[in-house]
């Protein structure tokens, strides 16, 4: 495009010119062309649709969906944040191997007087032996987020946990961490990534009220 510029300033000054058509016409053509296949590009590039999930991909069924929040255990507004405790709907394993219902306890933050806006949001995975934290999700929404940390059941200290769920009762660093034999599920670790998953779906909703 800078080159067409170029051409077509000097050919200003060469109206009516046998340059005229030798190199004002060309270009024109040439650009014409671009754009054109710019424009395609674009258009194919929109109408592109994100690959599907893999079938075999067992956290595909939670990777979608907003879950439902169970219990609003409190709401308290101090210091500009507002600070929700809720428990919302799951997914766990067990060592039969099969999938079952559980409820992850969150702590879910935001700024104060901010309903209505379309806000950023944070997922806080955390340490601290897997609990749910009020430091973390309190800082994002001093910053202007709307700020989200679950549970996440695995290897930490479970039993005191206010979740719902098969880990509160395992014993810390023993029957925690099970090889995914025979089935993926048997593994605590797949509670923590189902949880993850349906806390940041949770935030993509809630960030917009």
């Amino acid at each position: 495009m800078v080159y067409l510029t170029r051409e077509l300033l000097f050919t200003t000054s060469l109206r009516d010119s046998p340059l005229q058509k030798s190199i004002l016409r060309p270009a024109i053509r040439n650009a014409v062309v671009s754009v054109g296949i710019l424009f395609l590009i674009l258009k194919c590039a929109a109408a592109a649709t994100p690959p599907a999930l893999e079938q075999d991909d067992l956290f595909a069924p939670y990777a979608k969906g907003v879950p439902k929040v169970t219990t609003v255990i409190s709401e308290e507004t101090k210091d500009g944040v507002k600070v929700t405790k809720l428990r919302f709907s799951s997914a766990e394993g067990s060592k039969e191997g099969d999938v079952k219902d559980c409820e992850i306890y969150a702590i879910m933050a935001r700024p104060a007087n901010t309903a209505g806006k379309k806000l950023p949001g944070m997922l806080v995975c955390h340490g601290g032996g897997g609990m749910a934290g009020e430091g973390g999700p309190i800082a994002w929404a001093k910053l202007g987020y709307v700020a989200i940390a679950p549970d996440l059941p695995g290897y930490g200290a479970n039993d005191k946990m206010l979740s719902i769920s098969r880990v509160i009762k395992m014993q810390f660093g023993a029957d925690q961490i099970i090889p995914p034999k025979p089935t993926p599920y048997v593994c605590v670790l797949f509670d923590a990534v189902t949880a993850g998953l349906g806390a940041f779906n949770l935030l993509a909703q809630k960030r917009l009220r």
